[in-house]
């Protein structure tokens, strides 16, 4: 596997996990109802409640600054994107 292949199966898995995340905070805030969740994040399962949404959304937001850092590698230029607060389902 050559650098580049393995840095586009790296983004994939990151883009994979970051719709994992975004999934499991949405279930548990926006759903109604839903007490637990369990979150496959591809390295593994885990049951998550809702005491640790402060958790899933930070690791939400590396994975998605992360992905952001690597489209930019990718494309070789450097993308704005704005974001309005409560863009998200479940506010931020």
């Amino acid at each position: 596997m050559t650098s580049d292949e393995f840095f586009l199966d790296q983004l994939n898995k990151n883009i994979a996990r970051a719709n994992a995340y975004g999934d499991a905070i949405s279930a548990l805030l926006v759903a109604g109802g839903v007490k637990s969740y369990t979150l496959d994040t591809t390295q593994g399962k885990q049951t998550v409640t809702r005491e640790d949404v402060d958790k899933l959304q930070e690791t939400y937001f590396k994975l998605m600054d992360w992905i952001d850092a690597a489209f930019v590698r990718t494309e070789g230029s450097v993308m704005t994107q704005v974001i309005p607060v409560r863009a998200f389902p479940w506010g931020c």
